[in-house]
């Protein structure tokens, strides 16, 4: 009432206009209105309620609930080069990234619980265990619509608190700080109208050195009913990258093995062979012997992530049924194949090399590395073909040849095909 006096009696000494004062009056009596209003805006919602805010921001629980994986396609620039990306996504926490840098694939993944990325800024063009802090990043970023997202449909053990922030690079925002199961934090701000994510602080990776980054998110689109952003810039220490979507694919049908660890460059055929296979075996014991024909049955199996297929098959022998052991790899360096064969009752392990061929059979055979086994004197070297390689079915045959490679003749051939 002290501004509302004065006023008056400025008026009334003839120094103030009465428009004036009706002005003072009216602002004073905005003022408590205005004050009221401002400290009920500053009232901050509970975190359970930003979190179904945010969940009904994002599209509601059913549209979320209905989505189940996204294809995203567009431009990812670094290093000041723009190239194109392709995102796989699958709730709750399955991720993909696949680009290309100066024309070398770069890629991450997670999957099981497992970080992995194949990076030939380092060196590696095949797939490894992403070092501690890539891991922390490809780990947060593989949640599905994002950790506020998960923490509001309680997945992932995060653990959820309000901040202090007020903006997030100068834009109204609610802070929310997320605890992960690892006792990292990562700040995310959802903006003050849109309840959608606008930014995130945190952990952030350079090839692998820790250090802290900040995301910004624009340009949401409805992806199947969901809020998607379209436009993601990230920044930390000297690097800036940005991903710019220009489409969006709803539930797609994604391959089995879109997000798990690749198996090693060459390997890819082979290691999707993992499994038990039935087998129908057609054999003799020499060139010139009878053809005799048996069912019998295969597993494959991998180890070191795929770089080693392990077949044990149970074959017949001479009335009685033979385990043998083949372990098949690639030496990316010499681009050779290498195949041992081996089994507990002959005195000989056969090591052969070999390579695919323009219709994408392997071809293998002993020639060269002195392990064929004998006959009296003369060494019998094998030639191994693996052919029309599928997922559900493929044939193996094994030639011997009586003149160090000259002739070869079909000893054996084994028909594979998934049981049921």
């Amino acid at each position: 009432m002290l501004s509302i006096d004065a006023s008056v009696r400025s008026t009334r000494s003839g120094s103030r206009h009465p428009s004036t004062l009706l002005i003072a009056l009216l602002c004073a009596l905005l003022l408590p209105l205005a004050a009221a209003e401002s400290a009920a805006a500053q009232e901050a919602p509970t975190v359970d309620e930003l979190l179904a805010r945010h969940l009904e921001a994002l599209g509601g629980e059913e549209a979320v609930a209905a989505l189940k994986s996204l294809t995203i396609e567009g431009q990812y620039t670094a290093f000041s080069e723009p190239a194109e990306v392709t995102i796989h996504r699958a709730a709750p926490q399955l991720y993909s990234f696949d680009y290309r840098h100066q024309g070398r694939p770069y890629q991450a993944g997670y999957a099981d619980a497992r970080a992995w990325w194949a990076t030939p800024l380092l060196g590696f063009d095949w797939a490894i265990n992403a070092p501690g802090p890539e891991a922390r990043v490809i780990y947060e970023e593989a949640f599905f619509l994002g950790p506020v997202a998960a923490a509001a449909q309680g997945y992932g053990g995060l653990d959820v608190v309000l901040g202090e922030a007020e903006d997030f690079d100068g834009e109204p925002a609610w802070e929310l700080i997320v605890s992960f199961p690892d006792g990292s934090t990562s700040n995310w701000y959802l903006g003050r109208e849109s309840y959608l994510a606008i930014g995130r602080s945190g952990p952030a990776s350079d090839f692998g050195r820790p250090m802290s980054g900040r995301s910004f998110f624009f340009d949401y689109q409805p992806v199947a009913g969901v809020q998607i952003p379209h436009l993601v810039e990230t920044e930390y220490g000297i690097r800036f990258r940005i991903t710019e979507v220009a489409s969006v694919t709803a539930n797609p049908e994604l391959a089995e093995g879109t997000f798990g660890f690749p198996a090693p460059r060459g390997m890819e055929d082979f290691a999707a062979l993992e499994g038990e296979w039935e087998v129908q075996s057609r054999f003799r014991s020499s060139p010139r012997a009878p053809w005799a024909e048996e069912g019998t049955f295969s597993t494959f199996t991998t180890d070191l992530d795929g770089a080693v297929v392990v077949e044990n098959i149970t074959l017949p022998q001479g009335g009685s049924d033979l385990v043998t052991r083949r372990a098949l790899s690639f030496d990316r360096q010499r681009g050779a194949y290498r195949y041992l064969v081996a089994d507990a009752t002959q005195p000989w392990h056969i090591l052969l090399v070999g390579e695919r061929a323009e219709d994408g059979s392997l071809v293998l055979d002993s020639t060269g590395t002195d392990t064929a086994p004998l006959a009296g004197e003369r060494s019998q070297d094998r030639r191994i073909t693996f052919r029309n390689i599928s997922d559900n079915a493929f044939e193996v045959v094994t030639e011997v040849t009586p003149d160090g490679g000259e002739n070869w003749l079909v000893v054996e051939e084994l028909s594979y095909s998934r049981g049921e």
